[in-house]
């Protein structure tokens, strides 16, 4: 079973208008970043192009294909992008400079914010009715921030989270 089907099967799925608007901001954030990017094959191509490392998740997504690393001219912002066949996915914002929120599509667009602490690094995980969308941590002075068009479980993101 993929990714995103096992997230609809042991998720809450949020109310059709929080996924819309999730959408919405997803491609305002992309057509706000579309013409200052450089796309990238591998993780080696884009570390060079940034000049600092990061760690991807393992756990969740190894269903998923990496279709691409694409870094912010500016250098300081790297996002992959992890999708199944029918174009559903995750995409996963990194920055040495950037706070997590900064990365995020819009962090006041959800109703609930559960703090959690895993291995010593302090976790925000956004989302509603206890479904989670959104991942945001600072881990070995990297900014992290996980969007899913799919909701899941706080357990679920955690071990995503654990994974890194």
């Amino acid at each position: 079973m993929g990714f995103i089907k096992k997230l609809i099967t042991s998720s809450v799925l949020l109310a059709g208008s929080a996924v819309v608007a999730s959408s919405i901001y997803a491609r305002k954030y992309e057509e706000n970043n579309k013409q200052a990017t450089e796309e990238f094959d591998s993780k080696k191509e884009a570390v060079q192009a940034l000049g600092f490392n990061f760690k991807e998740p393992t756990k969740m997504l190894e269903n998923l294909q990496r279709k691409s690393y694409r870094v912010f001219n500016d250098k300081t912002v790297c996002e992959v992008r992890y999708e199944e066949e029918d174009g559903l996915g995750v995409t996963l914002r990194v920055s040495n400079v950037l706070r997590p929120e900064e990365l995020n599509n819009d962090p006041n667009l959800y109703n609930e914010v559960e703090s959690v602490e895993i291995d010593g690094v302090e976790v925000s995980l956004l989302g509603e009715e206890g479904a989670v969308e959104d991942i945001l941590f600072i881990k070995d002075d990297i900014s992290y921030a996980l969007i899913s068009e799919v909701a899941m479980s706080s357990e679920a993101a955690q071990e995503i989270v654990k994974s890194i």
